[in-house]
């Protein structure tokens, strides 16, 4: 909550507020290192879209075409 409240009230808005560690973790992963960055990600939605995670999801439409599992 701290970050939220010091991004709202300061003068100049930050660019980038990570609120949780995990996102501090994460935005520095994706700002040092962003080809691993980017494996984890795709491994990651891959991982869900095998799942079913976005099966009734209708913005995933294409996502779900381009990984062969429209229907």
């Amino acid at each position: 909550m701290s970050a939220v409240v010091s991004a709202v009230t300061a003068a100049r808005a930050p660019r980038d507020v990570a609120t949780t560690r995990r996102g501090r973790i994460e935005m520095a992963l994706a700002r040092h290192a962003p080809a691993l960055a980017d494996r984890v990600v795709r491994r990651t939605v891959a991982a869900r879209l095998a799942a079913g995670a976005f099966d009734r999801a209708p913005l995933a439409e294409g996502l779900r075409r381009r990984a062969g599992r429209a229907g």
